[in-house]
């Protein structure tokens, strides 16, 4: 039987149709926001490299890191401000400059620099301890006057900023003055009791000279009175001895015309005597007294102090040259070093000192002794001998940890 029911035509599918192209908007401000996040996180590591290096330079390199810290720090907060500006909408307004705050400076011409005060000389011998106190005030009020008007004249306040080292080396150069200043303090002492001693020298002559003037004094008028008992003898002789008289008269006015140019003479020599020894004894006190007057204590310190490196340098100029060597040997992998010191090629000195410079040891033995600088594995990991010790490794027995097991070396 055959079926004549019309069969139906099957379609075809119709092909897909392409999509249409459409453009999607971009969302810029999600662009920009992490634009910059990530300058946010390179900043955040320039300023901490910065702020590390920082403390490893001086001088010029550090105010260079010091520019380079600002300039992160400003560019920091414009991108914080305008990241909270795209995701809130509001701009943050820049900060207000704050009011210029006057600064305290100096004036060269307000700053009246007083007189410099005369040392009290002898206050000190007295004990007049009010004198020497206002003395010394009025010595530091001038020369802090001094100081400040030099720092007006050079555009320098009160607030100007100083680095530590600076103080440090101005507080060094104080000491050494300080210092100095005590040594000189006490050569010159040395040569004052030398010129004491001197001037009771001359006191002794003077002593001297008076006692002899006294003898001189007692001799001639031993002689007065000898040659008035002789002149009262030969008034009560006779007259009929007149001749002899005569005679020995002659003769005695000889003795005493000798005896008396003696006299003279030995007047005329203790007068010189007197007169040279009285003055160089002025001369001298001049002298001390014009040298305490104008040049004082340390002049003298100096002269002789010059003499002394004179007498010094022709003294080594004059020496025979020596010929120095230094030998250097070193023991148990470089711990320990012997130097032996050769003066013309003969050994005169020896040292042998221990260093701490690190030395690899190995695997750990606790029956071995390790000094400072010694370093050796233990339980898997480098440890470093910070002092002497012996045995087992741990606690308080002086050992740092420097690679723990399993980490890299930082």
């Amino acid at each position: 039987m055959t079926d004549d029911t019309p069969k139906k035509r099957r379609r075809k599918p119709a092909e897909a149709a392409a999509p249409p192209s459409v453009d999607l908007p971009i969302d810029t401000k999600a662009v920009e926001l992490r634009d910059i996040a990530g300058r946010l996180r390179d900043l955040a590591k320039m300023q901490k490299r910065y702020a590390a290096r920082k403390w490893q330079v001086v001088g010029a390199e550090r105010d260079a890191m010091d520019a380079a810290l600002k300039t992160v720090g400003t560019e920091t907060e414009k991108l914080i401000a305008r990241q909270v500006a795209i995701e809130t909408g509001i701009e943050i307004e820049a900060p207000r400059q704050p009011p210029a705050v006057e600064t305290h400076t100096w004036d060269p011409l307000e700053i009246a620099v007083p007189g410099e005060p005369e040392y009290p000389f002898g206050a000190r011998f007295r004990g007049d301890q009010k004198l020497l106190s206002k003395r010394r005030r009025e010595f530091d009020q001038c020369y802090a006057a001094k100081v400040n008007k030099i720092a007006a004249e050079a555009g320098v306040g009160p607030r100007h900023p100083v680095y530590f080292e600076n103080l440090l080396v101005v507080r060094a150069e104080v000491l050494a003055d300080i210092f100095w200043t005590a040594e000189r303090f006490t050569e010159a002492e040395d040569r004052i009791k030398a010129i004491e001693s001197q001037m009771a020298k001359a006191t002794d002559v003077e002593a001297r000279m008076a006692d002899a003037d006294q003898r001189t004094a007692s001799t001639l008028t031993a002689i007065e009175q000898r040659l008035a008992d002789e002149q009262e003898r030969f008034n009560e002789a006779d007259t009929s001895h007149k001749a002899d008289l005569d005679a020995l008269k002659s003769d005695i006015s000889g003795n005493l015309q000798r005896i008396e140019a003696g006299a003279i003479e030995e007047q005329r020599r203790l007068a010189e005597f007197a007169s040279a020894t009285e003055a160089r004894s002025n001369e001298l006190q001049g002298r001390l007294v014009e040298t305490a007057k104008l040049h004082g204590a340390d002049t003298v310190a100096l002269m002789q102090r010059i003499a002394e490196l004179e007498a010094k340098t022709l003294e080594l100029e004059n020496r025979p040259s020596v010929d120095f060597d230094v030998q250097e040997e070193t023991e148990d992998e470089g711990r320990f070093v012997l130097r032996r010191f050769f003066r013309n090629g003969e050994l005169f000195k020896e040292i042998r000192h221990q260093t701490r410079s690190p030395i690899w040891r190995g695997v750990h033995d606790r029956n071995r002794e390790y000094q400072p600088g010694d370093m050796c594995t233990w339980g898997g990991s480098v440890w470093h001998a910070d002092k002497p010790s012996i045995g087992q490794i741990g606690g308080d027995k002086g050992w740092s940890l420097m690679v723990k097991k399993g980490r890299d070396a930082q």
